[in-house]
């Protein structure tokens, strides 16, 4: 006979749940490269697809880009109750240019090092083993429990939008981004600005050689020597907004990569450069659109427009803005891990605005957009704190996976045996 979704103890999941599995798949996906924009994400997928196979789960790997699947697995309900997604990214950020060890892994003092380890591979290993552990407790479900891992996040949400185009789409989701095991309901929306800068090229060289050799009229309008006076303004900006409690510190504009150069590819010539492409990030509070936005920086700019004849100044919101996320706190996600984790952990989660977690964005603006209630639990802290990157203590592997697949059981759980 199948266990009853409403007899289950938290030391019924836990026995389930082998420590060394997770500490050791965690491990091998943060030794297998998976860098955003310089790596393919397949041998991660891979490493997740087999943990998945192995514990007889369904699973489907759609290649979305050449060599960059999604991992698509399904343990099936009947139908009768609301359908579960537990999603994570197998991408990480590229490795800053002061990261000391490359893709080496250390297990010291109960602790996993490595880039990755904190975002998210760590939460991505309970996250696979949540669903193993509802697969080897024999449950019988009334809604499906999905578990996707997406290729491209930090690309813009590829293999996510990807698989909502595909027609998957859930009522919940939980996504394992770091939240110090809180709850995070809350979290701000995201805006890319492109700002263009055009000059008029000329031969290197300053005001003394054009009176020379030509006119100060001809003297070329070099964007980089342009810059920055472009960054004062932006930096200044105030953006338009309504104050959010919950979010002190937003909204916020980071200018995120610059790129200058001569003619429109910005290629490094002997001549004035004339172009520059400067790309912001926006974090944005609830209430706040790309419109106002754009007129708020296009404004702040005019300051330099005025002061360099000749430079033109374009402002452009680019597609995509994802909105802040605020998923109800009564929503039964949110009830379902809350209590989850009590049972698991003792005590009661952070539910809410997670700070300064709340500040990062991850998938669940994407699916939140499409209608599902999408909240991030996750071990590992934030990333302000140097001493918390590249980094996730086992236990909380351990708390995460046994929170998660306690929380699956009482969503997806069969009504009858409730």
């Amino acid at each position: 006979m199948s266990p009853d979704p409403t007899c289950l103890t938290n030391q019924t999941v836990a026995d389930v749940i082998v420590d060394r599995e997770l500490a050791d798949l965690t491990a091998k996906l943060v030794a297998t490269p998976s860098q955003c924009g310089i790596d393919d994400e397949g041998p991660c997928a891979e490493l997740v697809a087999d943990t998945l196979r192995a514990a007889g789960i369904e699973v489907d790997l759609p290649e979305i880009a050449p060599g960059r699947p999604n991992v698509v697995a399904r343990l099936r309900g009947t139908g009768d109750g609301p359908a579960l997604m537990l999603n994570g990214h197998l991408d990480t950020t590229p490795m800053d240019a002061n990261w000391p060890s490359g893709h080496t892994v250390r297990q010291v003092g109960g602790v996993i090092e490595g880039h990755g380890a904190r975002n998210m591979k760590g939460g991505l290993a309970a996250l696979t083993y949540a669903a193993v552990a509802v697969k080897r407790l024999g449950v019988p479900l009334a809604g499906d429990l999905w578990v996707t891992a997406v290729m491209g996040h930090h690309d813009g949400g590829v293999g996510t939008r990807a698989m909502l185009a595909d027609g998957l789409r859930t009522e919940y989701a939980i996504i394992p981004e770091p939240t110090d095991l809180g709850i995070r309901t809350i979290q701000i929306g995201s805006l890319v600005v492109d700002v263009n800068l055009r000059g008029r090229t000329g031969p290197a060289g300053g005001a003394d050689l054009f009176r020379q050799y030509a006119t100060l009229d001809d003297l070329p309008v070099d964007v980089i020597d342009a810059l920055p006076d472009v960054l004062r303004a932006i930096d200044r900006v105030r953006l338009t907004h309504r104050p959010d409690p919950a979010m002190p510190d937003m909204p916020h504009v980071q200018v995120r990569q610059v790129i200058a150069g001569y003619g429109p590819t910005r290629l490094p010539m002997a001549f004035a450069p004339d172009s520059a492409l400067l790309r912001l990030g926006v974090s944005t509070v609830a209430g706040q659109e790309p419109r106002q936005i754009t007129a708020d920086l296009d404004a702040a700019l005019d300051a330099v427009r005025r002061a360099r004849p000749g430079l033109d100044v374009t402002v452009t919101a680019r597609p995509g803005y994802r909105e802040p996320l605020n998923i109800s706190p009564d929503s039964a996600v949110v009830t379902a891990l809350a209590e989850a984790h009590q049972t698991v952990a003792g005590t009661a989660p952070q539910i809410g605005a997670i700070l300064p977690n709340s500040y990062f964005g991850c998938d669940g603006l994407i699916m939140a957009a499409a209608g599902c209630a999408a909240v991030s639990y996750g071990p590992a802290g934030h990333a302000y704190r140097r001493a918390n990157r590249g980094r996730v203590a086992t236990a909380d592997l351990r708390t995460c996976a046994q929170t998660i697949a306690l929380a699956a059981v009482r969503l997806c759980g069969a009504r009858d045996a409730r």
